[in-house]
């Protein structure tokens, strides 16, 4: 449960959105 527990933490909110968010939205670069 460490994953939910670092999300809680701003300072890792950057690895936590680097690491999601890509899985839900396609790369920049593929879009037009």
């Amino acid at each position: 449960m460490h994953f939910l527990e670092d999300s809680l933490h701003p300072e890792n909110l950057d690895k936590v959105v680097i690491t999601v968010v890509p899985s839900f939205a396609p790369p920049p670069h593929t879009t037009p």
